[in-house]
């Protein structure tokens, strides 16, 4: 029975790379890693315990060494240097923490480093794009109150003569930009000055966009007025699961940033997963600049595409995206944006739910959100997206048959099944 568990698993496994070398995936939250990250993982790097006590990023290594409680890690932290090193190359920063195991263990440690009990944290709402209750509900059980910004649902911004007025009212203590549905840059030099006039700080959730900031093909947070810039480096930016915090701030918020997160939050770090950052990053200074640019034309052309078709793309009239990122209101379908995922999935179309102003009054989802990050880093250009709408529309609008349509995007993926923008040009993706 016990060795029946390793086959099973390992079939199960060989069942998915099957299935999803035969779908379009477009999960916004996702990306393919190259063999030459993935091959990190397994090493045994893996297997090791590196237990460092803070502060050592933000002062030096020799502090790092001195907080160090195991020996026989000199190669691994090598490894640290190189991640550490092309991270500050990559994003301008002086302070490059590559310890999160998440995107929501860095905004944590944001949260713990940059406010006090009792302090207000502004936020971006579910139906404006935020990441939902759970974050905020991490702030509350930390003792911080939450407040969410003003948004503009036609404009898909935050609304920035509401938002001055509310900064001047409630007197944050912190500021955060980004969000998870992401369309457009965030007002931050519009309203750094505010902030400054309440002694708010402010952040950037970089989770969605960091690889498009690290290709010079968005904003650019840390040069426009926020203290750090954190986020996931598993979406825009091709690496494994994780976080990252970057920053330009004074020595004490950094040595404030590294208790917040080791050991507060986490004692190891996982050096497998560094190593396999560490090329990530070295793949997107070669090719990280093209494949951003690559990514947004793509995601412009899809909103384009999707509009030809019928459609209702949120934010037509202001070209439908800056990022990797489409929304598709398929409320005039009839459809909701769950019943609307689960359809396209039955046709190997991988996409998620998503939600628009007054969706939390109906209790339902209106949107469906689309990602090209995935379909870029297979080769598919501009030309491609017209043929993705057209199966999109005929799941959703046309319905014909899961069956037809799936056989369609196989046809299709079959045509794309060699990585760009990576050290393994050429290579199968999966």
């Amino acid at each position: 029975m016990s060795r029946e568990v390793l086959e099973k698993i390992v079939e199960l496994e060989r069942r998915h790379i099957e299935w999803r070398s035969n779908c379009l995936n477009m999960i916004a939250a996702e990306n393919i890693a190259s063999p030459s990250v993935r091959n990190r993982l397994p090493t045994d790097f893996g297997c090791r315990y590196v237990n460092t006590v803070g502060p050592a990023l933000a002062t030096n290594w020799a502090t790092y060494e001195e907080g160090k409680v195991y020996e026989g890690l000199d190669h691994i932290v090598e490894v640290e240097k190189i991640c550490q090193k092309l991270l500050q190359q990559l994003f301008r920063a002086k302070y490059a923490d590559y310890r999160p195991l998440s995107g929501s263990a860095a905004i944590l440690g944001n949260w713990a480093a940059l406010t006090d009990v009792g302090d207000v944290i502004m936020t971006t709402d579910i139906e404006s794009g935020g990441h939902g209750e759970g974050w905020d509900d991490a702030a509350i059980l930390m003792g911080r109150k939450i407040e969410h910004w003003p948004f503009d649902s036609k404009e898909f911004t935050i609304d920035v003569e509401a938002a001055k007025e509310k900064i001047k009212r409630i007197k944050p203590k912190l500021l955060v930009f980004g969000a998870s549905r992401i369309l457009f840059p965030a007002p931050i030099r519009e309203l750094k000055s505010f902030a400054d006039d309440v002694g708010a700080y402010c952040t950037y959730d970089g989770s969605h966009v960091l690889g498009l900031i690290a290709g010079k093909r968005f904003q650019d947070p840390l040069r426009e007025g926020v203290i750090t810039l954190f986020g996931s480096i598993h979406k825009t930016f091709p690496g494994p699961q994780g976080g990252v915090v970057l920053s330009n701030a004074d020595e004490d918020v950094l040595k404030r940033l590294d208790i917040a997160m080791v050991p507060s939050l986490f004692d190891n770090y996982h050096q497998n997963r560094v190593a396999a950052l560490a090329v990530a990053g070295a793949e997107m200074i070669e090719y990280g600049e093209k494949y951003a640019d690559q990514i947004i034309r793509n995601a412009k052309a899809l909103g384009q595409a999707l509009n030809d078709e019928g459609f209702t793309v949120v934010a037509s009239h202001k070209g439908f995206t800056e990022t990797h990122q489409i929304l598709l209101d398929v409320r005039p379908t009839g459809r909701g944006g769950i019943e609307s995922a689960k359809a396209l999935a039955s046709c190997n179309i991988i996409a998620n739910r998503g939600f628009l102003a007054g969706d939390r009054k109906e209790r339902k989802s209106g949107a469906v959100r689309f990602g090209v990050s995935e379909l870029t880093r297979i080769g598919m250009k501009e030309s491609t997206m017209a043929d993705v709408a057209r199966l999109i529309r005929k799941c959703l609008l046309d319905n014909v048959s899961p069956a037809a349509v799936k056989q369609e995007v196989i046809q299709l993926r079959q045509q794309y099944n060699r990585l760009e923008f990576s050290f393994d040009q050429g290579l199968p993706p999966y």
